[in-house]
């Protein structure tokens, strides 16, 4: 008889990991609170003057020292991943070094695509649904979507789901978001996911009127008194052939921290005066353009420091309970499908 998974979050970790066991032979069953699939790949689409328009606020570029790793080599066979072409900086204690080359795979259309590498239409994918309660009843397991455990604002039009029974589950969502989850059915678990100590970061995506003049297309921030992590240009890779200047601005961890309870509003007033600040400290001149379109996203979960907690994940083999993901392996890409893979070969 074949095996049935639930797995709980829809992204990087939780779809490697559902291709693992796929191969595996398992039956699988996806659940994810957002609308699509995604996680850390994660993009928004903007409608603006009748333009469509795409900031990639999650990953955004990928090294290339990861291309010889199967699932990237692949992706760049497959056209999903291609060089990137802009001009490349980087910002060390408040000096500006360009690059001569980058170093960076991005994305040909968008980052989601590299899902279509982990996804099969086999399994089954259930999205807006968010499963805050785990039931281990004769050897089997049920997740739910109970309303009463939801703020009241997320429970219009909506109904309590139980799916199930499965033979196996696995959480690869946030250690917060897992914790509740785990408190009645494996307080071990519970306890170690609240030690996991998680940075956010605030994101701002900016459409300008007019072209910003600064001397890259990508920069990263290291050892900086400005308050940022990475600037890039969304007009500067493939086939974003926007009318307008298109900036994705991740805020350094430091200054995310100390706004994280800001309303989004005035995040991204301050996120737009300290790039004006940037831009005029670099430049020397003053910043003429205006911003047409103007939002912050709240990362809560973003960055998980380098540690040495192994192995990569959790597998409780009598209740066949497992946990992965970022906050055990890293934060980058090749980190998170390294995590699942472990958790896969344990089974």
């Amino acid at each position: 008889m074949v095996s049935s998974v639930a797995i709980v979050g829809a992204g990087i970790s939780g779809l490697s990991l559902a291709r693992e066991l796929k191969t595996r032979g398992y039956q699988i069953t996806l659940f994810d609170k957002g609308r699509s699939m995604g996680g850390r790949l994660a993009n928004r689409r903007v409608q603006f003057n009748g333009e469509a328009y795409l900031f990639e606020h999650g990953m955004t570029l990928l090294p290339k020292q990861f291309k010889n790793y199967e699932i990237i080599r692949y992706s760049i066979q497959n056209g999903t991943f291609v060089d990137f072409k802009g001009q490349v900086a980087y910002m060390r204690k408040d000096q500006l070094v360009l690059m001569d080359s980058s170093d960076d795979l991005t994305s040909a259309h968008k980052m989601t695509d590299v899902l279509k590498v982990f996804y099969d239409p086999s399994m089954t994918l259930h999205t807006e649904v968010q499963i805050n309660q785990l039931i281990y009843k004769d050897d089997k397991w049920y997740v739910a979507s109970m309303l009463d455990l939801l703020p009241q604002a997320e429970q219009k039009d909506q109904e309590d789901l139980i799916f199930g029974p499965f033979d196996s589950v696995f959480i690869t969502i946030p250690p917060k978001q897992q914790a509740p989850l785990l408190f009645n059915t494996h307080p071990e678990y519970a306890k170690f996911v609240l030690s996991i100590k998680a940075s956010p970061m605030w994101v701002g995506m900016l459409i300008f009127d007019q072209k910003i003049d600064l001397p890259f297309d990508h920069c990263r921030f290291e050892n900086s008194s400005f308050p940022f992590r990475m600037m890039i240009r969304e007009n500067a890779k493939p086939n974003r052939s926007f009318s307008k200047d298109t900036w994705t601005i991740q805020m350094s961890f430091d200054w995310s921290c100390q706004n994280l309870e800001k309303t989004q509003d005035v995040a991204i007033l301050e996120i737009l005066e300290a790039f004006k600040a940037y831009y005029e400290h670099i430049t020397q001149k003053t910043f003429q353009a205006q911003a047409l379109y103007a939002q912050a996203h709240r990362w809560r979960y973003a960055h998980f420091d380098e540690h040495e907690v192994y192995p990569h994940f959790r597998y409780d083999p009598e209740l066949k309970l497992g946990i992965c993901g970022d906050f055990l392996s890293g934060s980058h890409f090749i980190d998170i499908v390294l995590s699942s893979a472990l958790l896969a070969q344990e089974l």
